[in-house]
């Protein structure tokens, strides 16, 4: 492969990323402007955040907490009471 051809798919390439990233961006935005979220699942469910789900798995660990479609989290048996110690977790969410 020459130089020159090299040089010129260097230079197609950073296009196609500029280009790829304009559209994107502009995608985005029309999507806000629409009232559509576009927050990908891990900023709408990270760590520390208090979020509403239904419980979809109660095991002797703790409870499977379904956050939207597709997305579950562990509450941990630990996590459910800081007072009620040793317990179910079958007792805590029921």
């Amino acid at each position: 492969m020459t130089a020159k051809r090299k040089d010129l798919e260097k230079v197609f390439d950073e296009y196609n990323n500029y280009v790829e990233k304009k559209v994107s961006e502009e995608e985005k935005k029309y999507q806000q402007a629409q009232g559509i979220d576009t927050s990908t699942p891990e900023e709408r469910a990270a760590v520390g955040k208090i979020s509403k789900g239904h419980v979809s798995n109660i095991a002797d660990y703790g409870v499977f907490v379904e956050l939207e479609q597709g997305v579950e989290g562990l509450v941990h048996v630990s996590e459910m009471s800081w007072t009620k110690k040793n317990v179910h977790p079958n007792k805590i969410v029921s």
